[in-house]
């Protein structure tokens, strides 16, 4: 029977990114029930309320979908499959989010969004197939004190900080710089979330240690500050933007954050063997972040307009510019007259 845990661990994997999803969703419905409710002066009391409380219930059911079903779903899923194994999984986070935000939410993702979170799949499970999977020796106190005494540690927590306050200053104040802004609330949910040195070294001083030390409690308290926080910076930024958008910049920012917390406390660039995986692993990040430049653009192509109108190519009748081109077929195709004007008349003459 052991010889098919794996299977119950893809199972887990694929119900805990179902889980991710359908609660992101979940928050954008309850944000826009919640402004609809709020901004429509002619709707009655009863019917207001009865919309509150949906809305109230929806945010209700984010928290316990992203901080309970979501990661004891990932955590059973490692108990029973190696990591590289369901890493790529992770990416089914935003293909649920394609397919169910139009039904759940009304926001259909454009070609451009579509495109991006393809992308942003490919990249990540190039990056997750070439990164490091055998893991990290259980650290001790020992090693603790050494480690998070070290400089490039002080460094990176310095750096992080500096960041984050940037990322949280951006968001909350500065609505005028709109570009800026958006990345701001698409970033920082992820960035924090990918801080899991404190819940990973807690459980390994837990395991390891024959006493009580005050690093325990601290780094708990700590990954569950870092995790509140990114649920709490993800709610906000599904209020503001479409699912589509949220969820990439936030699956995005989560893999950039935790690959370079992975450089500087696991010294992941050190243990990745062979040249062929220094190579995608770049590689897939590159992809990854072309995958948010045209999330962050947030311009829609359409490739129709590429084409020169003719009778082998259709018009798409929705186009605004479709009665122009129309009446210029026609004019030039002599069926319809060009009406002049007094000034037209004059300078013929």
């Amino acid at each position: 029977m052991e010889k098919y845990n794996w299977i119950w661990g893809c199972i887990l994997s694929l119900l805990s990114t179902l889980f991710g999803a359908l609660s992101k969703l979940l928050i954008r419905k309850s944000w826009k029930l919640w402004d609809s409710a709020q901004g429509n002066a002619d709707m009655s009391m009863k019917e207001k309320n009865q919309i509150l409380r949906t809305s109230r219930s929806l945010y209700v059911c984010y928290y316990v979908g992203m901080g309970i079903l979501n990661p004891a779903c990932g955590v059973g899923a490692m108990a029973l499959a190696s990591p590289s194994l369901l890493a790529p999984f992770s990416g089914l986070t935003l293909v649920w989010v394609i397919l169910f935000s139009k039904q759940m939410t009304g926001d259909l993702p454009n070609q451009t969004q579509i495109l991006a979170a393809v992308m942003i799949i490919i990249g990540e499970v190039i990056v997750t197939l070439a990164g490091d999977h055998d893991g990290d020796s259980k650290i001790k106190i020992d090693d603790f004190n050494s480690i998070y005494r070290s400089t490039k540690m002080i460094i990176y927590f310095c750096s992080f900080i500096t960041f984050f306050i940037m990322v949280l200053y951006v968001a909350k104040t500065k609505e005028k710089w709109k570009f800026a802004h958006k990345i701001a609330w698409g970033i920082g949910g992820g960035s924090i979330s990918g801080l899991l040195f404190f819940i990973n070294d807690a459980l390994d001083l837990v395991a390891t240690s024959d006493r009580f030390h005050w690093e325990i409690p601290v780094f708990i308290a700590m990954a569950i500050f870092v995790g509140v926080s990114g649920l709490i910076f993800l709610s906000h930024c599904m209020k503001r933007f479409d699912a589509t958008y949220s969820a990439s910049m936030f699956v995005v920012s989560y893999i950039v954050s935790a690959t370079v917390m992975s450089s500087v406390r696991y010294n992941m660039f050190d243990r990745i063997n062979g040249n062929t995986k220094l190579t995608l692993y770049p590689l897939g990040m590159g992809i990854l972040l072309v995958g948010v430049y045209f999330l962050m653009v947030d311009k829609q192509f359409k490739f129709e307009e590429w084409k020169l109108p003719c009778c082998c190519c259709p018009r798409d009748e929705t186009d605004p510019k479709a009665p122009l081109l129309k009446a210029m077929e026609l004019v030039e195709k002599g069926k319809v007259g060009v009406v002049e004007g007094k000034e037209e008349k004059e300078a013929r003459k």
